[in-house]
C-alpha cells in the first residue's frame, strides 16, 4: 500500500457525497477502508483512486437504465399530451 490514508470527510468532499454516507459505505464493504480502532476509519487513496475508476468502467452508457439498488423497476406509463375528449351527444 501506497500513498496517503484519506479520512472519511477527505473521501465525502472527493466523491461528492455526504460523510454519513461514506462511512455506511465501508461499513458494507462497499468502499476499501482500514479500521484503526473502534472510532478511527481511514481510506487508503490508492484505493479509493482504484475503485473510482473501477466504478467509472462499470457505469453504464448514456441512456441506459439500471435498476437502482436492487428495487423492482416502477411500472412505466406512456403519457399522453391531449387525450381526445369525448363529446356529449
Amino acid at each position: 500500500m501506497t500513498g496517503r490514508l484519506l479520512k472519511g470527510h477527505q473521501v465525502a468532499d472527493l466523491l461528492n457525497v455526504s460523510q454519513k454516507t461514506v462511512l455506511r459505505w465501508a461499513q458494507e464493504g462497499e468502499l476499501p477502508s482500514i479500521r484503526l480502532s473502534n472510532r478511527a476509519i481511514r481510506f487508503p487513496e490508492d484505493q479509493i483512486d482504484q475503485w473510482l475508476q473501477d466504478k467509472l468502467r462499470a457505469t453504464p452508457k448514456q441512456g441506459a437504465v439500471e435498476n437502482p439498488a436492487g428495487r423492482r423497476p416502477l411500472a412505466i406509463v406512456e403519457r399522453v399530451e391531449n387525450p381526445p375528449r369525448k363529446e356529449h351527444q
